[in-house]
């Protein structure tokens, strides 16, 4: 079977078994989260010939020839010498601020230039190595914004939550993913769901469009079982106010009585918004049970699928 290199040791490969899973079995610390190729924590970076093609799917034609490669898809069928990938940036944090009870936002100053699109995330790394995926908020030129869900069992929610403070340093990785607004069809109505910080992306992606000058409705629609799970909601209402073509819609399961607030499944909240969406352009985040089941049904109503956005990273919130 083949072999591994790595940090001046050798680890023999199972049959079927991928650069990052052999690590991990070895008990080696290297850097990982979704393990499905879509959040890239697990970049590495090989000297050797012959990496399979699949465990470069989606990087850049500069990153492989480089080398860099997925290690939770790479399954070798020869030797490799593996090293990580030597692309993270330094950066402080520079404000914590709760958005609700469970949910705190999270300032970021990059040390280096660092450009990315609103909708796109980013993945956090601290001292120990341990790698988190979190969406970006924030405009570029501004501060880089995430929001932080604290997960019952969440080695790094709760890391971050309690013990991260301002002026500490951190390293993050990226950006990554295509979900983001793209301009050029003003015209085209938008269509942006989601569920618990699912809704950090959503509001990057509507600012940037209003500031692109997006002429046609955009809609926003954040679900949540209660209301107290509800953020933004003052900021996205008055956002709706200054733009006519702009409309927020937050969603609670258990009755409520606010005004402005739907009850009900926010699925059937927006699958009710048009007859056929099949000139709507769509962005799905959060609850991983929604966005795949959106998906269909949106496509189904007439929507295409080049319309329709959603980071795979965003389905597995279980980056904790």
């Amino acid at each position: 079977m083949p072999s591994i290199r790595f940090q001046n040791n050798s680890y023999s490969l199972n049959e079927n078994e991928s650069v990052l899973d052999c690590l991990l079995r070895h008990d080696v610390a290297v850097s990982y989260s979704c393990k499905s190729g879509a959040c890239q924590a697990c970049l590495m970076q090989s000297t050797s010939p012959g990496l399979p093609p699949s465990s470069q799917n989606g990087l850049k034609t500069t990153m492989m020839a480089q080398g860099f490669f997925l290690a939770c898809q790479c399954v070798p069928s020869s030797d490799l010498d593996v090293g990580e990938a030597d692309i993270e940036i330094d950066a402080v944090i520079k404000t914590k601020a709760p958005l609700n009870r469970a949910s705190i936002q999270v300032e970021i100053e990059p040390c280096q230039p660092f450009d990315y699109r609103a909708g796109q995330y980013i993945q956090l790394k601290r001292g120990d190595g341990l790698v988190r995926s979190y969406s970006i908020a924030s405009l570029p030129g501004g501060p880089l914004q995430i929001h932080v869900e604290r997960i019952d069992g969440g080695a790094m929610s709760n890391w971050i939550h309690d013990e991260l403070q301002p002026g500490d340093r951190v390293k993050i990785r990226g950006p990554v993913g295509d979900c983001f607004y793209v301009p050029g069809a003003p015209e085209q109505p938008l269509l942006l769901a989601g569920t618990g910080t699912g809704l950090a992306p959503l509001v990057g992606i509507a600012r940037d469009a209003l500031e692109n000058g997006h002429q046609a409705d955009i809609h926003l629609y954040h679900g949540s079982l209660t209301r107290e799970r509800l953020y933004l909601v003052d900021e996205l209402f008055a956002l709706a106010q200054q733009h006519p073509q702009f409309h927020y819609t937050p969603c609670v399961k258990e009755d409520n009585a606010e005004k402005g607030i739907q009850t009900g499944d926010i699925e059937e909240i927006v699958l009710s918004a048009d007859p056929a969406f099949k000139e709507w352009r769509a962005y799905l985040c959060g609850n991983p049970a929604l966005v795949n089941s959106l998906r269909k049904k949106l496509f189904l109503k007439g929507a295409s699928n080049k319309n329709i956005f959603s980071d795979a990273f965003l389905l597995s919130h279980a980056a904790k």
